[in-house]
């Protein structure tokens, strides 16, 4: 019985002691909403629009678009408005210096004329191509989802702006519904 009284009593400890991780950066963007302020999704994180955002690259030829038929399978945030370009556009993050967790989230539908389920395009962080060649419509057939997500983990070292840029393949055009960048902890790298 003293056994488990010192057992709760050290789990108790180890609880009441342990600190909760919040990250530095955590920025979610709900690519092509008009939204001022915050929309909140189901599962309780809070999205920003990007439309007059300081995220986006000023002078880009990008358009904000929403779906034309609403699927009720997705969350509304972030997968019914995209940004949609013709040309390479560019999302620039000042974040701190570390590992960053990137979330790509994207749904191959149609979006105010727009037909993204056939396009080609590019991804890239700096130096680094994270999808090249890409379609949202192929990956999410696959998965049998309706949309797609990719995940990276990319450095950044002191100074450094996160770059996040979208660029043309063999197609006339490149959207992104939602994007997610986090400062993660080491503990999280395996």
């Amino acid at each position: 019985m003293l056994f488990l009284a010192v057992l709760l009593f050290l789990l108790q400890q180890i609880l009441t002691c342990a600190q909760i991780y919040i990250p530095a950066d955590n920025i979610a963007l709900d690519c092509g909403s008009s939204t001022s302020g915050n929309s909140t999704a189901p599962d309780g994180r809070e999205w920003t629009g990007d439309n007059m955002s300081w995220f986006a690259e000023s002078g880009s030829q990008s358009v904000s678009a929403s779906v034309e038929k609403h699927n009720s399978s997705f969350h509304v945030v972030p997968y019914m408005t995209a940004r949609i370009s013709k040309s390479e556009f560019t999302y620039m993050f000042p974040v701190t210096a570390g590992q960053k967790f990137i979330r790509l989230y994207f749904n191959p539908a149609r979006y105010n004329g727009f037909d993204t389920s056939v396009y080609f395009f590019s991804v890239k962080v700096g130096p680094y191509t994270l999808l090249n060649n890409f379609t949202a419509s192929i990956t999410a057939d696959r998965s049998r989802k309706g949309s797609s997500i990719r995940e990276f983990c990319v450095s950044l070292m002191q100074n450094q702006t996160l770059n996040i840029i979208t660029a043309l393949s063999s197609s006339v055009l490149a959207h992104v519904s939602g994007l997610i960048t986090i400062l993660h902890s080491r503990m999280f790298i395996v």
